[in-house]
């Protein structure tokens, strides 16, 4: 099975994307990928005359998020899931990551149960975002953002991008620079989420409520490898 690096757009389709993918799921992609530029074949590497050290011994990524997921329910143990399927989504195959956002999906279901006064048609303006959803409806502003940033974790692609805003503008009463959500696109930067290391990036590179790292954002969206992280290169 190969272990190439996939291309998904960030161009919404009604309904659908290309190769028929639902858009729920491609979307989620997106929260991983946007859109990513695609890089020169490299030829091969001869083969080893011995192993190498970095050969799994023990179960892939995919079981062993299950077995985190088939452990008592608890935080920590999401967490662990969350943590192998995301590092799926970004170094494996297409058929493997297909499945890793499956799981995610799965794992966002307990979200939406936890707050049952938000009916259907709100949740589908809210783009299948509960955090978007309680910001719409002027909730608690503090869970609002909190329930978005851990969708943002199971690579929900509108919570991402409504986190951005939030973070980069000040939205009626909910003022920008909150340090939660720049503590997620830190972390989740340096994990090697695409998407992340462009946002993060920029805010480094424009001082966004953090001392300004121009080296290091520069460095971060060259990373990314992301083609809207090259326009933001040439404007600085």
């Amino acid at each position: 099975m190969s272990s190439r690096r996939m291309n998904w757009t960030t161009t919404k389709r009604p309904g659908r994307w290309p190769g028929g993918m639902p858009l729920m799921l491609a979307t989620i992609m997106a929260a991983a990928y946007g859109s990513v530029t695609p890089s020169p074949p490299t030829p091969p590497s001869p083969p080893k005359a011995t192993p190498s050290v970095a050969i799994s011994r023990g179960p892939n990524l995919l079981d062993r998020a299950r077995e985190w997921l088939a452990k008592p329910a608890s935080p920590a143990h999401r967490a662990e899931a969350a943590r192998c399927l995301r590092r799926v989504v970004i170094e494996k195959s297409d058929e493997e990551a297909f499945e890793a956002i499956l799981l995610l999906g799965e794992m966002r279901k307990p979200i939406r149960q936890r707050f049952p006064g938000i009916t259907a048609e709100e949740l589908a303006e809210a783009q299948d975002s509960v955090g978007i959803a309680l910001c719409l409806k002027d909730g608690d502003r503090d869970v609002a953002i909190a329930t978005a940033v851990e969708e943002a974790w199971l690579l929900c692609a509108p919570a991402q991008q409504w986190l951005e805003i939030l973070y980069e503008h000040r939205v009626g009463a909910i003022p920008k620079h909150d340090k939660r959500i720049l503590a997620f696109f830190r972390e989740s930067a340096r994990e090697g989420l695409p998407r992340s290391q462009r946002f993060y990036g920029r805010i480094l590179l424009e001082g966004m409520g953090v001392e300004a790292d121009p080296e290091e954002g520069r460095r971060l969206l060259e990373q990314s490898n992301l083609a809207v992280a090259y326009n933001d290169l040439a404007r600085y």
